[in-house]
């Protein structure tokens, strides 16, 4: 397995010439929007990587390497020695939930051989735990998933995904990796500490909120942002909600809209009502104390790529300090020749720490190892 790595900037274009490779299998294209949509940029990578899967996605800040960029296109080539990839792509627009969305993508696979798919989605319209669902209730036990949901700055306005230029809004791709040569490792911290007591949800419809404790859910969430409620979507980062599910794991959930006429709130994943819910805030050691921890847990691993996909509101608490939770990670696998590309995402797809089963992880921290054997 073999990486090669480029960046596009505003300013200073290429950061090196990109040259036809036939031979590369996946290319990973993590970017500003309005990069990831410019034809002129497609071109060039859909010309040189011919026979390559281009999976584009629009990010919240790009990842490679050791450090963090904006504005920026960040390109992962990877060529296999003995694993073969291919790519779904269908419009979330076509079907009636991300549900169903899931299961069309799981059902386009041929499963034989198939090990591990990586899913990303648009951030604005997908709903994360309903997409991982779709996709866990037809895919075999043994296939692994992760993935993130794409990002748009801090502006939630829109996202962009696509498959070999086809860069569009309300867009989810698949790529599925197959042999059993491939190894895929996950990680995860989030870091967040409880600001207030738990609270119920006493009414909710997937992943739209009306109740807590019988209050109106905004004027309850405002309640605890004060001086910053009028911020929101936006400032609902800072103050993330942890979910207890029924199994006892726990997940975090991220404002992404919300009804100023009907009072409800509208999260990246589902909360389900009935269940209990708890305010949090973080610090930025908070957040950076369980990063190198979970680079820990890849280091036996030797990975030949390490896929970062971490929150937008991460990079908001640590403010200056961003860089910290990259340089954490690259460090710690700094052994291995190895590649490191990712983004900061509206929602993470990851297995959790005790099960491979996945689940969509807001303000997280999650790490992708892809070795060969």
């Amino acid at each position: 397995m073999n990486s090669q790595q480029f960046q596009y900037h505003r300013r200073h274009g290429w950061s090196s010439p990109i040259q036809l490779d036939a031979d590369v299998d996946l290319v990973l294209v993590f970017g500003d929007k309005r990069l990831v949509k410019a034809d002129s940029h497609n071109q060039i990578i859909n010309r040189n990587f011919p026979n390559a899967v281009i999976a584009a996605v629009s990010t919240a800040g790009e990842i490679q390497g050791n450090q963090i960029y904006d504005n920026t296109l960040s390109i992962t080539a990877i060529t296999f020695e003995k694993t073969s990839v291919s790519g779904i792509q269908i419009d979330l627009t076509n079907f009636k939930d991300s549900f169903d969305a899931g299961q069309e993508l799981g059902q386009s696979f041929n499963q034989k051989d198939l090990s591990h798919v990586l899913v990303f989605a648009d951030g604005m319209m997908t709903n994360g735990s309903d997409l991982v669902e779709g996709l866990e209730s037809v895919l075999l036990d043994h296939i692994t998933i992760s993935g993130g949901l794409a990002g748009d700055g801090v502006s939630f306005n829109e996202s962009i995904v696509g498959l070999n230029g086809n860069n569009q809004t309300n867009q989810a791709i698949v790529i599925g990796f197959y042999g059993t040569a491939i190894h895929v490792e996950h990680a995860l911290r989030s870091g967040w500490t409880p600001l207030g007591p738990k609270k119920k949800i006493t009414l909710s419809t997937k992943n739209t909120v009306y109740e807590f404790d019988h209050k109106p859910a905004i004027n309850f969430y405002k309640s605890y942002l004060k001086e910053q409620a009028d911020s929101l979507p936006s400032s609902g980062l800072l103050f993330p909600i942890k979910l207890f599910n029924d199994d006892d794991t726990q997940v975090i959930r991220t404002v992404v809209g919300l009804d100023t006429h009907d009072q409800s709130l509208r999260f990246a994943g589902n909360m389900p009502e009935g269940a209990f819910t708890q305010i949090m805030h973080a610090t930025a050691d908070d957040l950076l104390n369980g990063v190198t921890q979970a680079a820990q847990t890849l280091e036996p691993h030797h990975p030949d790529l390490v896929i970062m996909v971490s929150c937008v509101a991460r990079k908001l608490v640590l403010d200056n300090q961003i860089h910290d939770e990259v340089q954490d990670v690259y460090d710690c696998l700094s052994h291995s020749n190895y590649s490191m590309a990712g983004f900061y995402s509206y929602g993470q797809i990851n297995p959790g720490h005790t099960s491979k089963k996945s689940r969509l992880h807001n303000q997280t921290m999650t790490l992708i190892a892809i070795r060969e054997s």
